[in-house]
């Protein structure tokens, strides 16, 4: 087990190998690579960082997201079933994602980062982001936020055919 101790800026770095994370609590959980016998547990860490490879960050019901930056690879941000309680995800927190997959229900809410982005939407609340800094030039898609709000650039909304966003647009730029 890895005990951060006290204060709010302690950190780890998964392996350089594919990863799932399986976040408890906002500092606790455990992270388990392709290339080790079994689970590593953690308490009192605030950061986690993602290693080179895919990594799966499945984020237990209800619990508020620590921040997490989750590196090169493929990396998906899930929330498991169960969840009842809306959240708020702010790109400017939790990077390196290419999905992020909420759960059906809550009143979700995704902040975009502060960079120029183009929201296209491509399901009712869902739909992909694409801008050239988050933190690396590719789209990034996401499901189950009803409400969006833009960061501090210029955004731009796009609705594809008939969808929608079922709560609110919010634009900070």
């Amino acid at each position: 087990q890895i005990d951060g101790g006290g204060g709010t800026t302690n950190s780890i770095t998964g392996p350089n190998t594919t990863n799932t994370w399986n976040i408890a609590t906002t500092t606790s959980g455990t992270v388990e690579s392709a290339s080790s016998p079994g689970p590593t547990s953690y308490v009192n860490i605030h950061i986690l960082n993602g290693g080179s490879g895919n990594d799966t960050f499945n984020l237990a019901p209800n619990t508020v997201p620590p921040k997490v930056s989750a590196g090169a690879g493929v990396n998906v941000l899930n929330f498991d079933p169960g969840w009842m309680v809306a959240v708020t995800i702010n790109l400017n927190d939790v990077t390196g994602f290419q999905t992020i997959n909420a759960t059906a229900g809550p009143d979700n809410t995704l902040i975009g980062n502060n960079s120029a982005n183009t929201w296209l939407i491509t399901a009712d609340d869902s739909g992909t982001l694409v801008n050239t800094t988050y933190p690396f030039a590719t789209p990034f898609t996401f499901t189950h936020f009803p409400n969006v709000t833009g960061g501090t650039k210029d955004d731009i909304f796009i609705f594809d055919n008939a969808f929608q966003l079922t709560g609110l647009v919010g634009i900070n730029g």
